[in-house]
């Protein structure tokens, strides 16, 4: 686990109860993992962790947008960001993570570095087809020049068949 950071979370000294954490992920955070699919944002992360003996319940709570690339368009447009994640951490004698909601941390640590889990949340809560919001007319909102592009490239299914293939269909069908 990554030694301290501006994205961690103190845990020594903390009483049992919930403690509530704050993070703003702008442009600088997203800059720090250098991913194709975001290119910038402005997010809200609140940390609200629950600690009891030996476990630590980590609720994550981001809301915001962040810049990624139109699958259409290829222009950049911000999407909306809205993720409810949890995780646990337990201690042990040794760091590792043993599923994707459980991790492991040594009883002598005194931080969580939390980067890394803001960030997998939040391309995790991104919209697998990533395309520009629909205009108020109902046309698409990308970018129009790239567009006209895209209608001049595009393949016409005319309902058309080679012949010969008719003939087949036709020797088939009397056969049946």
């Amino acid at each position: 686990m990554k030694k301290s950071g501006a994205y961690s979370v103190r845990i020594s000294g903390l009483n049992d109860g919930v403690h509530e954490f704050g993070f703003d992920l702008g442009n600088s955070f997203f800059k720090l993992f250098d991913h194709p699919d975001i290119s910038g944002g402005a997010v809200k992360a609140l940390i609200i962790m629950e600690k009891k003996p030996g476990l630590l319940t980590v609720n994550f709570d981001l809301t915001g947008e962040v810049s990624v690339v139109c699958d259409r368009c290829l222009d950049h447009y911000p999407q909306a960001i809205e993720v409810k994640e949890k995780m646990y951490v337990k201690f042990g004698d040794k760091s590792e993570e043993i599923n994707e909601d459980i991790i492991l941390i040594q009883r002598d640590e005194y931080e969580i570095v939390v980067d890394q889990y803001l960030f997998e949340f939040i391309i995790l809560g991104l919209p697998s087809r990533r395309t520009h919001p629909d205009n108020d007319d109902g046309e698409p909102g990308c970018n129009e020049e790239m567009m006209e592009k895209l209608n001049e490239h595009l393949v016409r299914n005319d309902n058309t068949t080679d012949p010969r293939w008719d003939d087949l269909k036709r020797l088939i069908e009397k056969k049946n």
